[in-house]
């Protein structure tokens, strides 16, 4: 069991990131396949993450040049 992930939405997209199962952390980013009715494989994250949040950015390219 997975515990501690955040799921967000990204367009029509949601998307669980990280999470825990009581003795290891996840780096994993599922999309949610509406189709097949089950999480898919949509990348990584650079360090492992539970208890973390998502914020909203209205200008990336502030933050990404």
């Amino acid at each position: 069991t997975v515990s501690m992930s955040i799921i967000f939405r990204i367009s029509s997209h949601y998307l669980l990131s990280g999470g825990n199962d009581g003795s290891s952390q996840f780096n994993s980013i599922l999309s949610f396949n509406k189709t097949e009715e089950s999480w898919q494989p949509a990348g990584q994250m650079t360090v492992e993450r539970s208890h973390h949040t998502v914020e909203k950015i209205e200008d990336i390219g502030q933050h990404c040049p």
